[in-house]
């Protein structure tokens, strides 16, 4: 019952029932709400005293394993105030002898793995104790005041069982740890007191001689373009029967990952490295342990080398260069075939590239072949003979011009490859045919025919040929002449008289009486040659008048 339904309650008993009820009833809740507030704190208290109890608990468990881990004790000494525990192991890598406090107990800090410094711890000496709260989590003062319940603090003590004067090295070291509640009266706080707990753990030791690095990179440069290097570590194992392996084998920053491999070389071990993310400014360290499979201690020193993020430069074309290298560049990725490529030198440095060009090739133009009117492929520099036409007429010259190839300009204008005098024509005579062949000549006549006694070549000329022209007069146009027959005579009487005739004539036809026809003035003999009658008399006949 709250105090607003406690109010509301005392009203309503003023106006129902007396006041000796009222106040007994208010005894009654006043002593129920008492009870109520005893059972809270109680409650509160036994959640206190049973959380504290199981961190305890818990933390017993886990420190008992802590204290157990012979591996946990040797990387331990690479923390930088376990400087007790480092001189009584001894560094074989730098052949430091140990040194020890035998039988004394010494301060210890057990480190935790998971940080890659070895400075973050589980436990402390007892001088400086490491803190744990009421839930086992550790617990840091400065940021939880109030909060640390728990305080531990670790010891180791090195036992020799032999003269301690002559003893090498330890043979056992017992780790011990003291857990205790940090101490207070409040009851709020602390409501109840535990024991604090005490446990040791001896670890023996069996030496070995562990593997010498004998060759180590000083340094390693890693970029956006050389992300992944491998490279090989030379060791020399003193014990060749024992097998080499890693206990180390990380770098200083995430974003470099590192695998550490046997190397395919005899004698030595192989380490990888890739870059995951780019930060040129980050100093990083590659650190490398190596050991053989032989008892512990046996672990040689950490060894570091400096791992260097460069820069890169990105060149206009998209390459990336690292940092320190030179490439050529050129202003022009193309040239005349005149022209030659002119680079320049550019370089990368802290991500700045030098020089000028803006492209990583350059190619000297290929001159252009040319493709000639016919055809033909006519390679640059080349020339060919060039003709007008064809083909001339006979007897005329072909005209020439000779063309050349320039990066693909054909220079001059004639279109055709080869030209052919054409052949001599043959003339064709006024009589027709047969032709008669460039060359020769023709018997040709001017007349058909030519009177007896007459020659044809007085009708004749040679016509020559001469490339479809036949030369010579043009009246001279038959091909044949023929020498005609002898005519016969026509007598004046009208007889026919064969040529080579004769005939008698007489110049007239009486005379007187007493003469003769045949006197010399009035008689002939007419001879016919070729139609042509000699002599002039007429009358085929001759009589004497009669007395």
């Amino acid at each position: 019952m709250g105090p607003r339904q406690f109010s509301k309650f005392i009203l309503r008993t003023q106006r129902g029932i007396g006041i000796v009820e009222a106040l007994v009833v208010t005894v009654i809740v006043a002593m129920a709400a008492l009870a109520f507030l005893t059972l809270t704190e109680n409650q509160s208290v036994f959640l206190k005293k049973t959380r504290q109890t199981n961190a305890r608990d818990q933390l017993n468990f886990f420190l008992q394993g802590l204290i157990r881990d012979k591996s946990l004790l040797m990387f331990s000494a690479q923390h930088p105030s376990n400087v007790k525990l480092r001189e009584c192991l001894g560094d074989p890598s730098t052949k430091t002898e140990p040194k020890c406090d035998f039988g004394k107990q010494s301060p210890l800090y057990l480190v935790d793995l998971t940080d890659r410094t070895f400075n973050k711890v589980w436990t402390a000496p007892p001088e400086t104790p490491a803190l744990y709260d009421e839930h086992a989590q550790g617990c840091d003062p400065k940021e939880r005041a109030g909060m640390c319940r728990f305080e531990v603090g670790t010891t180791f003590e090195p036992l020799c069982p032999k003269n301690v004067a002559t003893c090498p090295r330890p043979e056992r070291i017992i780790v011990t740890y003291t857990l205790k509640q940090i101490f207070s009266t409040n009851t709020n706080i602390n409501p109840t007191q535990l024991r604090s707990t005490t446990l040791s753990h001896g670890h023996t030791f069996l030496y070995n001689e562990p593997p010498v690095v004998t060759s180590l990179p000083l340094k390693i440069k890693l970029s956006q373009v050389s992300y992944l290097k491998t490279f090989d570590i030379g060791l020399t194992n003193p014990d060749p029967s024992q097998e080499l392996s890693w206990l180390t084998c990380d770098s200083t920053d995430p974003a470099v990952l590192t695998q550490c491999l046997p190397s395919t070389v005899q004698g030595k071990m192989s380490v990888t490295l890739r870059l995951r993310s780019f930060e040129p400014t980050k100093a990083i360290k590659v650190r490398i342990q190596i050991a053989n499979n032989g008892p512990p201690p046996n672990s040689t020193r950490i060894y570091e080398i400096p791992l260097d993020i460069d820069p890169i430069c990105l060149t206009p074309w998209g390459a990336e260069v690292e940092d320190g290298f030179t490439l050529t560049a050129y202003q022009r990725p193309l040239v005349s075939a005149s022209e030659n490529c002119l680079g320049s030198t550019r370089s990368c440095t802290n991500g700045t590239l030098s020089g000028i060009g803006d492209f990583n090739t350059c190619v000297r133009k290929v001159p252009a072949n040319c493709s000639s009117p016919w055809g033909e492929l006519v390679l640059h520099g080349q020339s060919r003979a060039a003709y007008v036409s064809p083909t001339v007429p006979y007897g005329q010259p072909c005209s020439q011009e000779t063309r050349s190839c320039n990066d693909g300009s054909l220079s001059g204008a004639y279109q055709y490859n080869s030209c052919i005098v054409a052949p001599p024509l043959n003339c064709k005579p006024p009589w027709g045919n047969p032709e008669v062949p460039h060359g020769t000549n023709v018997s040709a006549y001017s007349a058909a025919n030519v009177n007896y006694g007459q020659d044809c070549s007085i009708v004749q000329q040679f016509r020559t040929c001469n490339n479809g022209t036949l030369l010579g007069e043009s009246n001279f146009s038959l091909q044949n002449c023929t020498v005609l027959p002898p005519r016969n005579c026509n007598a004046p009487w009208g007889a026919q008289i064969p040529h080579g005739g004769n005939l008698e004539a007489y110049y007239v036809p009486q005379v007187p009486f007493g003469q003769s026809c045949r006197v010399g003035s009035n008689y002939e003999t007419r001879r016919c040659n070729d139609g042509v009658l000699s002599g002039s008399f007429s009358f085929q006949n001759c009589a004497m008048r009669p007395n």
